[in-house]
C-alpha cells in the first residue's frame, strides 16, 4: 500500500512539474513578443492589373534577425476583419495547397536591421478556403477589411536553441468599392496596428532590399 509519504511526494512532484512548464510558456511568450517588436508587416492595396496586395516585412531592431521564411510567396492567412468564418479567410494558393498535403520547410533569411522583404501578390493567385478553392477577385473584397497574419514566420535566436514562432499580424486593408459605372471608389488608407508596433507571388520574387 502506498504510504501518505509517497502520496504527497507524488503531488508535490506533479505540482512542480506543473509550474516549471507554466515558467517555460512564460518565458517563452515574452521571447516572442520581444520579437514581434522587433518587426512590422505591413500591407497596402493597388486595383491595376486586377487587384495586386503589396506585402513588405521589415526589421525594425537595431539587430539581424535569422528568420525561417519563404521570400517567394506569402505563407500566411489573409482574413476579413471581425471575421470569425474560415470561409473568409483566402490563402495564395500554392501555400494553401502545400497545408492541405505535406510537409515542407519555408527557407531562411538573414535580415539585417532595417531592411526588408517585400512580396508581390496578384489577387487571382489567391483562393478563398473553401471546398472549390473560389478564386479571389476585386468584385469580391468590394468594400471588405482584412488583414494578414504569417502562420510560419519564426526566429532563430542562437545556435542550438530552437526556433520561436512569432505571430505577427499587418495593418489592415480595406478594398475600395466598385461604382455602378464600372470606376473603383478612393481606396481607404490601410488602419494602423498599435500592437503591432506601427504571412503570392505574379511571378515576382520576393527581394530583401
Amino acid at each position: 500500500m502506498t504510504s501518505t509519504f509517497d502520496q504527497k511526494m507524488h503531488l508535490y512532484i506533479i505540482i512542480t512539474l506543473i509550474a516549471l512548464c507554466g515558467f517555460a510558456s512564460a518565458a517563452a511568450d515574452k521571447k516572442s513578443q520581444a520579437y514581434k517588436k522587433a518587426m512590422s508587416l505591413t500591407m497596402s492595396y493597388d486595383s491595376k492589373e486586377q487587384g495586386i496586395l503589396t506585402v513588405t516585412l521589415t526589421n525594425i531592431s537595431d539587430s539581424k534577425l535569422d528568420l525561417m521564411l519563404n521570400t517567394k510567396e506569402v505563407e500566411g492567412e489573409f482574413k476579413r476583419d471581425g471575421s470569425k468564418e474560415k470561409g473568409d479567410s483566402f490563402y495564395d494558393k500554392d501555400y494553401l495547397r502545400k497545408l492541405l498535403t505535406s510537409q515542407w520547410t519555408s527557407g531562411f533569411c538573414e535580415l539585417e536591421p532595417q531592411k526588408n522583404v517585400t512580396w508581390t501578390v496578384k489577387l487571382d493567385e489567391l483562393v478563398y478556403f473553401s471546398t472549390d478553392r473560389k478564386p479571389v477577385t476585386h468584385a469580391s473584397l468590394a468594400g471588405k477589411t482584412f488583414s494578414l497574419t504569417l502562420d510560419r514566420l519564426a526566429v532563430f535566436p542562437a545556435p542550438n536553441e530552437s526556433n520561436e514562432y512569432v505571430d505577427l499580424r499587418s495593418n489592415t486593408v480595406t478594398i475600395p468599392k466598385i461604382e455602378q459605372g464600372g470606376a473603383d471608389q478612393p481606396a481607404t488608407a490601410p488602419e494602423s496596428r498599435p500592437e503591432d508596433n506601427q504571412k503570392p507571388k505574379p511571378e515576382s520574387k520576393g527581394r530583401s532590399q
